[in-house]
């Protein structure tokens, strides 16, 4: 009892969406992926080249026995007048 594996493909309805596909959709989905993808890429390297700067900056002061940098002290928490 041998069952045909292409018997059971609904060609006839992957046709008809096939068919309803339109190029022009298809294209700019295309294109703004494509620019999507650039500007994901973009921003994933800026975020490493920042990265690797300041790796460096903190690598260099760790080198040469700098104390750490200091960072401006928080504000104090204002007080609610009502």
């Amino acid at each position: 009892m041998t069952t045909s594996v292409l018997g059971r493909v609904p060609a006839d309805e992957i046709a008809g969406q096939a068919r309803e596909v339109r190029f022009s959709v298809v294209l700019v989905t295309a294109v703004i992926g494509l620019f999507f993808a650039i500007g994901w890429l973009a921003g994933r390297s800026w975020l490493a080249v920042v990265f690797c700067a300041v790796s460096v900056r903190f690598g260099f002061r760790q080198g040469i026995g700098a104390p750490p940098a200091q960072h401006p002290a928080a504000p104090p928490p204002r007080s609610s007048k009502l």
